[in-house]
């Protein structure tokens, strides 16, 4: 039929088909992965909500779900839907570079931790030698070795995140 009337679609009406013709199988299950995984966050946000605007997440997801089944909405960026997505993310992501933070410094404590419990090399038997043989200043190295590297890696994180939190006025300030 759509050879006699020479008319051929020019998109898929269907967000999730069209990433399955634009980016294949595996542009297809990033994006499910993206969708699934904002919507157990936004789930959480819900639950635990304490105002109204903690329900905007899953209300805008709910949204971008349903209307990506009827219109393609997902890959074309002069929409509504990203315009919010972005507007979202943005207002996110100071949290996530503080959870970032916060998981490298528990890193670090482990790595302390890891190394006290048997290592025969690193800062943390350094730290343990000089323990067991009253070495005082090797006990004083290793611990501001760990507060050199500890410190050197924050800050690493804090200055690549740093330009994707420019319109913050925290970043500006520091």
């Amino acid at each position: 039929m759509l050879r006699q009337i020479h008319w051929i679609p020019m998109y898929a009406h269907n967000g999730y088909l069209e990433v399955m013709i634009d980016l294949g199988l595996i542009g297809l299950v990033l994006v499910c992965w993206f969708l699934v995984r904002g919507g157990i966050h936004a789930v959480r946000q819900a639950d635990f909500r304490e105002t109204v605007q903690d329900l905007f997440p899953l209300t805008l997801l709910v949204y971008y779900l349903i209307r990506n089944m009827t219109e393609c909405t997902l890959l074309y960026l002069t929409s509504f839907e990203w315009a919010l997505l972005a507007g979202t993310l943005l207002a996110v992501m100071p949290a996530y570079v503080i959870s970032l933070r916060a998981g490298l410094g528990l890193g670090w404590m482990f790595v302390v931790a890891a190394e006290f419990l048997g290592a025969s090399t690193g800062l943390g038997f350094l730290l343990i030698d000089g323990q067991q043989l009253g070495k005082p200043a090797q006990i004083v190295a290793a611990i501001v070795a760990f507060a050199i590297l500890g410190k050197l890696s924050d800050w690493l994180l804090v200055l690549v995140s740093a330009p994707f939190l420019r319109w913050e006025d925290v970043v500006a300030r520091q």
